[in-house]
């Protein structure tokens, strides 16, 4: 059986200059405040004023809806 895989491609305007974007992507919180409610990244370490860096790899705990446990998740940044 072969899987396919389905690529999303979604284009966002903001009201803003691009490089307050930019540096808003590479913000931990940023994650979080897109992602919640439906899913919640806690740091393995504990760091969350991370950013996010190429080549780095950022381990996480992640929660259903803020409380049913989703494992381990891990990001690479590529």
């Amino acid at each position: 059986m072969v899987k396919k895989r389905q690529t999303v491609q979604i284009t966002s305007v903001f009201p803003t200059h691009r490089s307050k974007v930019f540096k808003l992507l590479q913000e931990f919180e940023t994650l979080n405040q897109i992602a919640y409610p439906y899913i919640t990244f806690k740091p393995i370490d504990n760091n969350e004023k991370l950013l996010w860096k190429e080549g780095e790899t950022f381990v996480f705990k992640a929660k259903l809806l803020g409380i049913i446990p989703f494992g381990i998740h891990t990001i690479k940044v590529i």
